[in-house]
Parts: C-alpha cells; sequence; structure tokens
C-alpha cells in the first residue's frame, strides 16, 4: 500500500509540476491541441506560423522595440516558456543563451530549436560587435529557407501525425521563398558592388546574397558625438550609399542630420516585426529605387 501511494503521489507531481519534476510526455502529447510555441524574437514568429499554420500557438519573448541587450523578461513571458512544447531561437542573441536557455534548464519534455545551426553567421564590422556573430540571420532568402527547414523537420520530430498539413505549408512556402529570391535579384540587378548605409548593421546577410555592401553608419547609440556624426558622413559621402536604411528606433533628428548631405531620403525598415516578408521587401525596393536614381 505504501508503494501505490508513493506512485500515486509521483504520478500527481508529473501532472501538477511538469517543469519542476522534469517528467516527459508532453512533447509527444499534442494531439487534438495546437503546438504552444515560443519564439524569442518576432521574425521566428513568420517561419513558425507559415509552416505551422492552424496547428501551432506562437508566444514571443521579446517585445518589438525592446532591446534584445538589456531586455529582462516578465513573470507572464517566462511562463508561457515554461509551457511551451517548443522553443525556437535564433542561438546568437545574447539573451537567448542568459534567460530562454536558462528557462528550459533541466527540462526533457520541451524541444529547442535553435535556427542559426547549419548556417554560415558573419564576424566582424557588419556585426553588432566587431568580432561577434552577427545574429540577423533572417535577412537573406538562402537563411530564411534554412530556417524554414529547421522549424520544419522540428515539427514533423513533434507532430509526426500532421507530417501531411506541414509538408504541403512548407511546400508552399518554399515556392513563395523561391519566387521572392527571383524577383529580389531581378529588381537588384547590375547593383553589385554598390554600397547602401544603415542606421544599424542589420542587413548584412541580404548584402552578400545580392552582392551589394553594407555601410554601417555607427551612429545608432544616443551617445554618438556631433564629431562622430560628422565622420559618419563624410564616411558616406565617399562611399556613394545608393540609400539610407533606418529601423524605426532610429533617432530623427540625426537621420536628418545624415540624410540631407547625402541627398538621401530614409527609408525606415523593422528587421525585428513578425512581417518578414514586406519589411524585407521595404529594403529591397529602397535599394532598387536608389540603383535607378543613380542610372
Amino acid at each position: 500500500m505504501k508503494q501505490i501511494h508513493s506512485l500515486l503521489l509521483a504520478l500527481s507531481l508529473c501532472i501538477l509540476l511538469p517543469v519542476a519534476s522534469g517528467c516527459k510526455g508532453r512533447k509527444t502529447d499534442t494531439h487534438g491541441r495546437r503546438v504552444n510555441v515560443t519564439v524569442t524574437i518576432a521574425p521566428l514568429e513568420y517561419f513558425v506560423k507559415a509552416i505551422g499554420g492552424d496547428s501551432v500557438s506562437v508566444t514571443t519573448l521579446l517585445p518589438q522595440g525592446a532591446d534584445s541587450e538589456t531586455f529582462e523578461p516578465s513573470v507572464e513571458r517566462m511562463r508561457a516558456v515554461g509551457n511551451a512544447d517548443m522553443l525556437v531561437s535564433v542561438g546568437l542573441l545574447p539573451f537567448e543563451q542568459t534567460l530562454a536557455e536558462r528557462a528550459v534548464a533541466g527540462r526533457n519534455d520541451i524541444m529547442a530549436v535553435r535556427t542559426a545551426d547549419g548556417l554560415f553567421v558573419h564576424r566582424g564590422a557588419d556585426a553588432d560587435h566587431p568580432g561577434n556573430a552577427d545574429p540577423h540571420i533572417w535577412t537573406s532568402i538562402k537563411n530564411a529557407s534554412a530556417i524554414a527547414q529547421n522549424v520544419y523537420d522540428a515539427l514533423i520530430e513533434i507532430e509526426p501525425f500532421n507530417k501531411e498539413y506541414y509538408d504541403a505549408n512548407y511546400a508552399a512556402f518554399t515556392h513563395r521563398l523561391d519566387s521572392l529570391r527571383t524577383a529580389w535579384l531581378s529588381q537588384l540587378k547590375g547593383a553589385q558592388g554598390q554600397t547602401f548605409a544603415v542606421w544599424h548593421p542589420s542587413l548584412g546577410y541580404l548584402a552578400q546574397e545580392t552582392g551589394l555592401r553594407q555601410l554601417p553608419l555607427g551612429v545608432e547609440h544616443k551617445e554618438a558625438s556631433a564629431l562622430g556624426t560628422a565622420q559618419a558622413i563624410d564616411k558616406a559621402r565617399h562611399s556613394h550609399p545608393i540609400a539610407l536604411i533606418v529601423g524605426p528606433e532610429a533617432d530623427l533628428d540625426r537621420v536628418s542630420t545624415i540624410a540631407q548631405p547625402l541627398g538621401l531620403q530614409p527609408v525606415v525598415v523593422d528587421v525585428m516585426s513578425p512581417d518578414w516578408e514586406r519589411q524585407m521587401q521595404t529594403a529591397v525596393d529602397a535599394l532598387a529605387a536608389g540603383i535607378a536614381a543613380k542610372q
């Protein structure tokens, strides 16, 4: 009787405290309900929803506009990680290692998907910090295809009975990416070697894929001095940029100070948006317009 009581107690703990007890089973017990997916940043939401469709429920850990280097998630957001069947991350952002991974430490009932796995990662001047990895892996078609593949593989593993649905979504999405790649390369035909200026170095992968050169102005921080701004203008003038792309967080007064001497109209592109295709199309359109203006 004592052994039966102990067994019942253990089972109760598995039901009531799945995170703390490390009990298995949730990962494969998704039939009949949506898969709870937590993504670390909003762009990954786009890929998960494209492949997962109606079978997934997605929560984003980092709110739009938040600084990934100083981000402290709320209890509610951390609870979403604790309830997740799958955690999808870039794998290169500081808070992912320090917070998101800690939230699932010791759990064997959650699938962790690191979308940067298998990708060639830039290092150097185009990164957030010189010499460190550039985490903006989603800003190229080639990488977008690899991210989609990683998400697809994970969903198939966690819900093999839903494979036919995921197959159809994945085929449609990869076809869309192929179409976008053809269209974007056509828009930017003949642009190889041209330079575009960016407020924050977030489009290095797009630059590599299209043969363009990204020029980070290095003035995105509020503490940038007037001298630093003048130096950025001088550097940009010598590079003859075809476009100036800024994020929604950019200081408008400082943007205007730099844009006017360059004769450029700044274009806002939010690479942290969940609407990946729209934002990337905006960037490509801005570059294409700049190329046309130079001809």
